[in-house]
C-alpha cells in the first residue's frame, strides 16, 4: 500500500471513530486520514507496548486519579489487568506512562518527606495465591505461595536497608497494589 509523502504506515487497532463502531482488527493503514474539508485527524489506536490483550486499553480514572483497564467493545472496565496480559510489558508501560504524582515528592515516595501538617504512608504489597483477590495490576492470576511472597518481601527489605533502592522505586515496579503508580504512597 503506497503512502503520501510525510505519512507513515503503522499497524493500528481500529475502534470507535466518530461515534461509528468499526469491528476490531489489526490492519495496515495510514495513521492519519483525510476527512471533513481536508482536515487531518488521527485514528485512535492501542499502543502495543502496553502488553494488554487485543481490545484492551489503559484509561485514567478522574475520581480515583489512577489508571484502569477498559475494553471499548464490551464496555468492561476493571482495576486489575485482564487475563492474557503480558505482565512484564505492562509493568514497563505503566512505569513509563502512568507513574502518577509521586515524582513531586522529594523523598521519592519512600515515606520520608511530608507536607507540612500531614503524615504520609507508603507500602509495598506482594500478593500470594491465598490472598483475598489473587490478582493485581501486574498479574491477572497470582500463583506464588505465601512463603514465596514473604521471601520476595524480605529481599526487597534487604535492598532498602542496604540503600540499594528506595521503597518507592521498588513499589513502582514490584508492588501488587494500585498505589504502585504513586510509588506506594497512600496520599490521595
Amino acid at each position: 500500500m503506497g503512502s503520501k509523502p510525510g505519512f507513515e504506515q503503522e499497524h493500528v487497532l481500529i475502534g470507535r471513530y466518530n461515534q461509528n463502531t468499526i469491528s476490531w482488527g489489526l490492519i495496515t493503514l495510514l495513521v492519519s486520514v483525510l476527512i471533513e474539508n481536508t482536515a487531518l485527524r488521527p485514528l485512535p489506536y492501542i499502543q502495543y507496548e502496553s502488553g494488554l490483550p487485543h481490545g484492551w486499553e489503559v484509561r485514567h480514572s478522574n475520581s480515583k486519579n489512577l489508571p484502569y483497564y477498559f475494553n471499548p467493545a464490551t464496555k468492561e472496565s476493571r482495576w486489575e489487568p485482564p487475563t492474557g496480559t503480558d505482565t512484564e510489558k505492562l509493568k514497563v508501560y505503566m512505569a513509563e506512562h502512568h507513574s502518577g504524582p509521586a515524582d513531586r515528592y522529594a523523598s521519592g515516595g519512600s515515606g520520608g518527606g511530608s507536607v507540612e501538617g500531614k503524615i504520609r504512608a507508603s507500602h509495598l504489597l506482594i500478593k500470594h495465591r491465598e490472598s483475598r483477590r489473587p490478582s493485581s495490576w501486574r498479574e491477572s492470576e497470582i500463583t506464588r505461595s505465601k512463603e514465596e511472597a514473604l521471601e520476595i518481601l524480605r529481599g526487597h527489605e534487604r535492598r532498602i536497608r542496604a540503600g540499594e533502592a528506595t521503597l518507592g522505586d521498588i513499589a513502582m515496579s514490584e508492588s501488587d497494589c494500585s498505589s504502585a503508580r504513586k510509588k506506594g504512597d497512600f496520599v490521595q
